[in-house]
């Protein structure tokens, strides 16, 4: 087995994530008037996060990320299918306009 295997499983052995990376669960108590309050939107998300099983929040932990940057590169890509096409548009133009002077000899007015 590759040491990176031994690594990973000394790693997630050490560190859970749960425990890692987010803080305790507040109590019940808390979660309810949180609940109740519902007009700020971080209470909200809150509320929504801690009612998930442990084994929900670790697979949030690793899919909310994955999530954002899937759409970030859907959002660059967009972004430079875009400019591509602006370029083509404006070679197609100087393409007709060098067309316009071949056929009339003389420069197309705007």
């Amino acid at each position: 087995m590759p040491p990176s295997f031994f690594v990973r499983k000394v790693f997630k052995g050490l560190f859970r994530l749960d425990r890692a990376l987010l803080p305790r669960p507040p109590p019940t108590s808390h979660l309810a008037r949180l609940a109740a309050r519902r007009s700020n939107p971080a209470d909200k998300i809150r509320v929504w996060w801690w009612n998930k099983t442990p084994m929900q929040r670790n697979s949030a932990v690793v899919d909310i990320p994955l999530t954002f940057g899937f759409v970030l590169l859907i959002g660059i890509e967009a972004k430079n299918v875009w400019t591509n096409f602006r370029g083509m548009r404006n070679v197609i133009r100087e393409l007709m306009r060098m067309q316009w002077k071949l056929k009339w000899g003389s420069e197309m007015r705007e």
